[in-house]
């Protein structure tokens, strides 16, 4: 009896001490995304000589290159936000606010918008991986009561701030 008693202790002390076969699983979950591609070139329009009295087109339009691998949009963000010219030196403004037409595929849209705080002009899917060109004019009204700059260097001015933005899809 004490010899089957031993021989169950040293089996069982055996068999906890034999290498046991170990096996785990882990995951790794690799996961990609393609990069987001936006990028905006903007070429301003040269000095402008306005006429009192009209309605003036700028001579030389604002050319802008888009390139975008996701539907994007363009807004602009004039300064000062009210839209209207200001003289640079002395505190004469406009009396009108400054108005942008869209140029896309080289057609004008025959729409001109107020370029009042934050305004959306273009938006567009996938451009060709070279860009596409994109334009726009400017139209600025002036009046009689609209005084002449008479200052060296003093001239009407505004900065339109242009940025492009991924569209963000909803559904």
């Amino acid at each position: 009896m004490k010899r089957v008693l031993l021989l169950g202790i040293i089996l069982v002390i055996c068999i906890l001490a034999m290498p046991q076969g170990v096996m785990a699983l882990e995951y790794a979950d690799v996961t990609a995304n393609v990069d987001s591609v936006l990028e905006l070139d903007v070429t301003g329009p040269s000095e402008w000589l306005l006429t009192t009295g009209e309605v003036n087109v700028n001579p030389d339009a604002i050319d802008y290159t888009i390139i975008a691998n996701s539907p994007w949009s363009v807004t602009i963000v004039p300064t000062p936000d009210d839209g209207i010219m200001a003289a640079t030196l002395t505190d004469h403004v406009l009396g009108s606010v400054l108005e942008i037409e869209t140029i896309p595929d080289g057609v004008p849209s025959g729409s001109y918008l107020p370029v009042i705080t934050t305004a959306k002009i273009l938006s567009d899917d996938i451009t060709a991986e070279a860009g596409n060109p994109y334009s726009a004019n400017l139209q600025q009204d002036v009046a009689w009561t609209d005084e002449r700059l008479t200052e060296t260097g003093d001239v009407y001015k505004i900065t339109l701030t242009f940025t492009i933005a991924q569209d963000v899809l909803s559904g």
